[in-house]
């Protein structure tokens, strides 16, 4: 799940150095992008509560840190990755 996850930020990365160099995006990323990412921030809450009822804690503590990128992007992010923004 960490690789796919990690693949997702990646895309989101390249998207965002893409709107930097080209000053625009399609609509549809603005429309799309914020739910993108409450999607990449509760996906790792979800697998860490499962893995913290399976026991392995040390687990479901990696998995929740992912929740903290998306909780940065969703309040500091950039506005196409902003509710509102």
């Amino acid at each position: 799940m960490r690789w796919g996850l990690a693949f997702l930020w990646i895309l989101t990365a390249v998207v965002e150095a893409y709107r930097r160099v080209t000053g625009a995006l399609p609509e549809s990323f603005s429309l799309f992008g914020p739910w993108f990412v409450l999607l990449l921030t509760v996906i790792p809450l979800v697998g860490a509560v499962r893995e913290f009822r399976e026991g392995e804690r040390l687990e479901a503590i990696k998995s929740s840190l992912w929740t903290l990128l998306g909780l940065v992007t969703l309040l500091f992010g950039p506005g196409w990755l902003r509710f509102g923004g």
